[in-house]
């Protein structure tokens, strides 16, 4: 515990205001990934939710996680663990949604990558990397909300909890001059303010859903 970097520097200063907003935002975060998955359950279906985008999140925030062990970073850590916390959408989708034979391969691939992030030397440009798959990721959710014309299983409070850490990193991003969180953290605060107006233009109906 003494090797993580918020324990050595904890006072007043930068790190640790940072530190605890960045557990205050993982706190609204994972509260949002539970309403998600209490949605599939209670609606018995995965309709509008895109199979990819539960899969990649949860195992982007899990690849977090190493990467905050490998940082010696807590705040990091708790960060990615929010990623165990899509287990209930996990189970949801292969109970109610049917996935594809590419969609669970996709979920293999992407389960892959949490110890690839073990090993790897570069780990900073592989995060980056793998922060533009959560973008595309969030555009294949915006594709399914077209396709399917319907709220479905969608609950709007994940979209807008996870808008809302996007615009916290946005402002930390502007505040310490850090070019990669703001670009990524507009694109992202774009992407599911998209989300949620098209949540409010659609109505809610659920049909079965097909694979693919």
């Amino acid at each position: 515990m003494d090797s993580f970097v918020e324990v050595q520097n904890w006072g007043l200063n930068a790190l640790t205001i940072s530190a605890l907003v960045t557990v205050v935002v993982s706190l609204i975060q994972g509260s949002g990934i539970i309403q998600q998955g209490r949605k599939i359950w209670e609606t018995k279906s995965t309709q509008s939710l895109s199979t990819i985008m539960l899969f990649y999140s949860m195992a982007y925030f899990l690849v977090f996680m190493v990467y905050g062990l490998a940082k010696f970073s807590l705040a990091m850590v708790f960060n990615g663990m929010i990623g165990f916390l899509f287990l209930p959408s996990l189970l949801g989708v292969f109970k109610f949604g049917r996935p594809s034979r590419q969609q669970i391969i996709a979920l293999v691939f992407f389960a892959l990558l949490i110890p690839a992030m073990a090993v790897i030397k570069e780990k900073d440009i592989f995060l980056s990397i793998l922060g533009v798959g959560v973008l595309i990721s969030i555009l294949l959710q915006l594709r399914e909300m077209f396709i399917q014309k319907s709220r479905g299983a969608i609950d709007v409070r994940f979209l807008a909890k996870f808008l809302f850490a996007n615009l916290v990193w946005l402002v930390y991003g502007v505040l310490v001059h850090n070019w990669v969180l703001i670009y990524f953290n507009i694109l992202g605060a774009g992407l599911f303010f998209t989300g949620i107006m098209i949540y409010y233009e659609y109505p809610f109906h659920l049909v079965e859903k097909k694979d693919g």
